[in-house]
């Protein structure tokens, strides 16, 4: 018997109806599906029909868990800074919308990241991964959502990674930078009060480290240069001068991850 064939196109035969479920209340196409007795591939053909804009897959799975998303800018700039990526299909259609990675050596610090971005279970968003390198690295990804739309728009302009210009750096987000891609060591043959902060920044151009240079000297008075790079990317980093390390960690604050802790070259 065919007696659901047509209440479904009671249904789908209904532009207006359609359009409320789809654009106004947000369900996706299965779920529509699934309330008419239909098939998903019906519905997105009748969005079509009616010209009514469809969502593309990583879109259409957002509205029933973008409530879990966290806006916090802070750590997000913060990480941009370093290892933190958004991602996003079709980026050049428009329609997409984005999510955000994490990735890093250390779980704790993963997850550090992954409690101030998700208000769900951190651990079931995060998994384990061999890198190019051929280390062992953990990754956090939150799901699609409108939220990154923005950061992403300021951070990828023409679709390749920049500094935006409207940038706040503050203790957070200095915080969450040298976490992700800060490193403190002794000078080797020097006597211990010798150390070398360095932001592995080579990711960015050197004007874009230029700036962000004299953006931490002008708001913190840290002093610091552009040291030469000789691996992958541009050919310089941003390192603290000596007189400026101690200043740095008394403005971001001890570590809040134990297994990080021994970057933190703090004089006693």
């Amino acid at each position: 018997m065919k007696t659901g064939r047509p209440q479904q196109y009671q249904y789908i035969n209904d532009k207006n109806w359609l359009y409320d479920q789809y654009i106004v209340k947000k369900m996706s196409t299965c779920q529509i599906a699934n309330h008419i007795g239909s098939d998903p591939a019906a519905i997105r053909y009748w969005l079509n029909k009616y010209d009514i804009p469809v969502r593309d897959f990583s879109l259409s799975h957002v509205h029933n868990r973008e409530d879990l998303v966290i806006d916090n800018r802070e750590v997000i700039d913060g990480n941009m800074l370093g290892d933190g990526s958004l991602l996003m299909r079709n980026r050049k259609t428009g329609i997409s919308v984005p999510s955000y990675s994490h990735s890093a050596c250390v779980f704790e610090h993963v997850k550090y990241v992954g409690e101030f971005l998700w208000k769900g279970d951190v651990n079931r968003r995060i998994y384990k991964y061999t890198n190019s390198c051929g280390h062992k690295s953990f990754k956090f990804t939150t799901a699609n959502s409108s939220i990154f739309s923005t950061y992403y728009s300021r951070w990828y302009p023409n679709f390749v990674k920049h500094v935006p210009k409207d940038l706040v750096l503050t203790p957070v987000v200095l915080l969450h930078w040298f976490l992700g891609d800060g490193t403190c060591s002794y000078k080797t043959g020097r006597p211990k009060e010798q150390r070398r902060l360095v932001f592995c920044s080579e990711s960015f151009s050197r004007k874009d480290n230029g700036w962000l240079l004299t953006y931490m000297t002008t708001k913190f008075g840290l002093n610091g240069t552009l040291i030469k790079n000789n691996g992958k990317g541009t050919d310089c980093r941003i390192a603290l001068r000596q007189s400026s390390i101690d200043d740095f960690f008394s403005i971001i604050g001890p570590p809040p991850v134990a297994s990080l802790a021994y970057r933190w070259k703090v004089m006693r």
